[in-house]
């Protein structure tokens, strides 16, 4: 049973530590993809503002806007486009890890830098069409370089998705080797305990109901825990009510027994066995018990209640008395033997004697007679005394 325990400790464990595993990788990659998608709307910005500094510029010919203006949006491209290459905390993000995207990110930084020398010059037709080819030049290595991007972060959606799925197999066939190996087993081996429970339950139950004597389990605080059909009719016998679980006991105790119930329930309830007799004569009933309290355990060897056995002992109790009373009656008679009877005896016994001893004219057989009722006398009164010391030692 303990190998069991650990080994289903140990598939628990190995169970939740995969699960565990799964989510936190599930949700790093996850932020890997949250990071490229930043990336992605970033490197979206950049082409933006490149475009809408060749829309301020052809305003700015047309003397409809300032300088700052256009050299404030020049600024935005060129802080966004050194997020990309080394990040930037402002914007959150974090500096591209593929070199590769880097060092072209890196080569792209001379078109900006060109156009700020075309926005440093007076602005011209001629100069917003080099402008021009420089942000289309730009938009086009930009474009290459999203793409990239983009590919890398479905290769790592892509990679999330098998890794998941792979994680949830593995996961799933742990699981269900605990469910054959582990779970399965003990599964088993409880329902044989519980099925072994029922039959012990039964047989139990079978021996309680098959006796004559009420068995009735009681809790510490009086409520009915159990009881056998003995105890059930009995109760509907002498109380004329219906027993049943929860009830509260001491409705069924016997007038005029209280002190002596609850003495003997609570000295059971320290550990003892305690029996007392008595009639159910309060009741109108003329019947004889013997009631017996034994302490119930827990397998923690901890007392959980009482069992009140009680068994009808009237006919053993009666002829109990009637063979005290018999014994009684003989005492008397013995007694009357031992003090009425014997003084007479004792006086003839004493008179015989004095006769017997008297020297006077008898013939032979008239001694011979006084000696044999001497003989006589003194045997009652041997019969006598022994009947008085049988009576002492009865």
């Amino acid at each position: 049973m303990l190998s069991k325990k650990n080994n289903y400790i140990i598939g628990s464990i190995i169970a939740i530590g995969v699960l565990i595993v799964n989510q936190i990788t599930i949700q790093y990659f996850l932020y890997q993809k949250r990071e490229d998608s930043k990336i992605i709307n970033v490197a979206g910005r950049q082409r933006m503002l490149s475009q809408k500094i060749n829309l301020q510029y052809l305003v700015l010919l047309n003397g409809d806007t300032t300088n700052n203006t256009i050299k404030e949006t020049l600024n935005n491209w060129q802080q966004v486009h050194n997020a990309l290459i080394y990040g930037n905390n402002n914007l959150n993000i974090k500096p591209i890890k593929n070199e590769q995207i880097v060092q072209q990110l890196s080569k792209l930084t001379h078109h900006i830098n060109a156009t700020g020398k075309i926005l440093q010059q007076k602005p011209t037709f001629r100069r917003l069409k080099f402008l021009k080819q420089n942000q289309a030049q730009f938009l086009n290595s930009m474009d290459v370089l999203v793409n990239q991007l983009e590919v890398e972060a479905d290769k790592k959606l892509n990679f999330i998705i098998i890794l998941e799925i792979i994680l949830c197999l593995i996961s799933i066939f742990i699981i269900t080797l605990d469910i054959f190996l582990i779970y399965k087993p003990i599964l088993c081996q409880q329902n044989l305990i519980i099925k072994n429970a029922e039959s012990s339950e039964s047989k139990l139950k079978a021996i309680l109901n098959s006796t004559t004597d009420s068995n009735i389990f009681i809790s510490p605080d009086f409520k009915i825990v159990n009881f056998n059909n003995a105890a059930q009719q009995a109760v509907k016998q002498f109380f004329g009510k219906q027993i049943n679980f929860d009830q509260d006991f001491k409705q069924y105790i016997v007038p005029g027994t209280e002190d002596i119930f609850y003495e003997g329930f609570n000295d059971c309830l320290k550990g003892n066995i305690v029996s007392s007799e008595y009639n159910f004569d309060p009741l109108g009933f003329d019947i004889w018990f013997c009631n017996t309290f034994y302490p119930v355990y827990n397998n923690l060897n901890k007392i959980v209640g009482v069992t009140f056995n009680s068994t009808n002992i009237d006919k053993r109790k009666k002829a109990e008395i009637k063979i005290e009373a018999q014994v009684q009656l003989l005492k008397d008679i013995a007694w009357k033997q031992s003090h009425l009877l014997r003084s007479p005896v004792v006086n003839i016994l004493g008179l015989t004697t004095l006769l017997a001893d008297t020297e006077n004219s008898r013939s032979d057989e008239e001694n011979e007679i006084f000696m044999k009722l001497l003989d006589e006398v003194m045997r009652l009164d041997l019969i006598i005394n022994n009947i008085v010391i049988e009576t002492i030692n009865f």
